[in-house]
């Protein structure tokens, strides 16, 4: 019997094929700090979009390999803001500058269209990176929502994505959808925050979001977003650790409700991911570029029905990237302030359960506790993440840790270990630790490759057909 692939998957191989024939371009590095090749024709010179000029070199290039990227010394310090639905308050910027990070990645859903909220986080003093999700363009981002916005008298046909445009007018470069933006850690570590699709709402579909990407980005599908987001990664300077930052993760990291990317909106569930950064990170993984970590918000950590929470963790298994949802949602809650400092998961602390409640609970005895996802980078691997709840010390004092839960641990170095590293991550759906065991590196993947062209020539094709 043959075995037919469904739509979903043939469309996942038809996106991968796509990027594959990028991938078999000849590279050209002309200088040893930045890596380009070649461009498409249609992506030559620079494009013209309501958002200003970008220059195609840079963000529409894709190499058939690249210099691996070299093992980066050093720390990098890390503060990711999942979505803030408006609980984005005066004395976040301070918590924030509290934690002493070296960059802060905001991953969307400030709001709907809320651009005096996006006004406050383009203020923080912290250096940041940020990529809008969907419920920043809610008026606009589908045809029904565009309709309706425009029938209501709200806005003109030719006024629609005012408050878009608005939003990226005051982040400037700060948003880094489809383009990257340089960092350098206190230890002097280089790295970037590549910015993958923006405004994603997750899944399969592009018919009913076609019409926004076609016209603020010249996006036709999904293939071609892969290949913007790939390139934005490889365009970065060969020795900077990258950090890859969405709103919605990658498709292939489960299909269950409670998994990373889980749909638990869904009777059946399924895989909500998206399938261009899918493809674009396994095809710059196979290029030789590393990317340790890609995080994301979107698929919130408290499931749709009952009382339990999503992992928020994954590791591949091959690569060793480490994907995290930063999701945690309502991000401003009231803690007991008897429970606050003995709250912690941690395997090397031992193991106690969250006491806390959405923002709006009772009485004196309850701290106004701010989340923030905290990850560490070391030598250009993920050793911890850590979901940290801040809270003020009096009325008038500093911010200090209220409450933790780990999310994932290295296990400290043993004898004979080798090019391999053991870290422990968090399952929050049945609260236990589960370890994980990768290589530091992994080199670039060749035996492939013949494979890959041959699935080319069978699904290309069909990438236009299915979108």
């Amino acid at each position: 019997m043959q075995y037919q692939l469904g739509r979903p998957q043939l469309k996942v191989l038809a996106i991968k094929a796509s990027i594959r024939i990028l991938l078999d371009r000849t590279l050209n590095c002309q200088s040893p700090k930045r890596c380009s090749v070649g461009l498409s024709p249609h992506f030559a010179g620079q494009k013209q979009t309501r958002h200003g000029t970008f220059n195609t070199t840079r963000m529409n290039t894709l190499p058939a390999s690249v210099p691996h990227s070299q093992p980066a010394t050093g720390s990098i310090r890390l503060a990711i803001i999942g979505d803030v639905h408006s609980h984005w308050y005066e004395d976040d910027a301070e918590a924030l500058e509290s934690l002493g990070v070296d960059a802060a990645i905001f991953v969307g859903d400030f709001g709907e269209e809320a651009v005096g909220l996006i006004r406050r986080v383009a203020d923080v003093s912290t250096p940041r990176a940020v990529i809008l999700g969907n419920h920043d363009a809610w008026y606009s981002l589908t045809a029904w929502a565009r309709n309706k916005w425009i029938m209501s008298g709200a806005a003109r046909e030719d006024a629609v994505y005012g408050g878009v445009v608005k939003q990226l007018d005051i982040l400037g470069s700060d948003h880094v959808g489809y383009t990257g933006k340089a960092f350098q850690a206190a230890s002097g570590t280089h790295f970037s925050v590549v910015g993958a699709r923006p405004f994603s709402k997750g899944g399969r579909s592009w018919a009913d979001v076609a019409g926004f990407y076609r016209h603020n980005y010249q996006v036709e599908g999904f293939d071609a977003s892969a290949e913007r987001i790939a390139a934005a990664v490889t365009s970065q300077p060969c020795n900077n650790v990258v950090i890859v930052a969405a709103h919605n993760g990658p498709s292939g990291l489960g299909s269950l409700h409670h998994n990373i990317c889980g749909a638990d909106f869904k009777p059946k569930a399924g895989d909500h991911g998206d399938p261009d950064l899918e493809a674009a990170l396994e095809h710059v993984e196979a290029a030789g570029r590393h990317v340790p970590l890609v995080t994301f918000g979107h698929m919130h950590e408290s499931l749709r029905f009952g009382k339990k929470t999503r992992n928020m963790v994954e590791i591949h298994p091959d690569t060793g990237t480490v994907y995290l949802n930063a999701a945690f949602v309502p991000r401003v809650r009231h803690i007991k302030a008897a429970t606050a400092s003995a709250q912690s998961n941690s395997n090397l602390n031992g193991e106690s359960d969250d006491d806390m409640a959405p923002a709006g609970g009772q009485g004196s005895r309850a701290v106004t506790a701010h989340q923030f996802t905290v990850a560490e980078v070391t030598d250009g691997l993920v050793t911890r993440v850590s979901s940290v709840w801040l809270g003020r010390r009096g009325r008038k004092g500093g911010f200090e840790i209220v409450a933790r839960e780990e999310l994932l641990e290295t296990v400290p170095d043993q004898e004979g270990q080798g090019d391999f590293v053991r870290r422990n991550i968090w399952r929050g759906f049945d609260r236990v630790w589960e370890s994980v065991i990768t290589r530091r590196r992994t080199p670039l993947r060749t035996s492939d490759s013949t494979v890959g062209r041959n699935v080319s020539v069978e699904v290309g094709s069909l990438a236009v057909g299915l979108e």
